[in-house]
């Protein structure tokens, strides 16, 4: 089944670097609570299996992909956030989707994601193994991130 539903964001719990839990609005006071998976990225696990190769890594690299989510999202935290719903997820209880501020549906949170190199292209399927180099770039990009980030001034 597919669909494309935008709902605006009340609340959001970071779960992981591609998976956003989300308060949404759908009006007439009707409000959800429900996962949105990132649809075009898949970012490193924060709780890999212990059995894949490399699972320390992708775990050092999931939290940190994890805080630059946030990041991205406080930094948008005066501005109406949106959700757009794709599909269901091959489960059933989250919803494909991507998360934007009202005011500009192009600078999504998947796209930014693959801008700055902290996850890969995501089309739907069994997620491969993530080999070693793609885990040191990727938390070489979220350090970077996150740094500059704690070098700007507090308002």
């Amino acid at each position: 089944m597919k669909f494309r539903f935008v709902y605006p964001v009340l609340s959001y719990e970071v779960y992981d670097g591609d998976t956003i839990n989300v308060e949404r609005d759908k009006g007439e006071k009707v409000f959800d609570r429900r996962s949105c998976r990132l649809l075009t990225v898949d970012t490193p696990e924060i709780r890999p299996r212990h059995s894949r190769l490399n699972h320390v890594e992708e775990k050092q690299a999931g939290l940190l992909v994890t805080e630059c989510v946030g990041l991205w999202l406080r930094q948008r935290a005066d501005r109406q956030l949106m959700t757009v719903s794709i599909s269901l997820d091959k489960y059933g209880g989250r919803y494909n989707g991507d998360i934007f501020p009202l005011d500009d549906e192009e600078e999504t949170l998947g796209k930014w994601l693959l801008d700055n190199k902290l996850g890969r292209a995501y089309s739907g399927g069994a997620r491969k193994y993530w080999p070693m180099p793609d885990l040191k770039e990727i938390a070489t990009s979220a350090t970077r991130i996150l740094l500059n980030d704690a070098e700007q001034p507090l308002h």
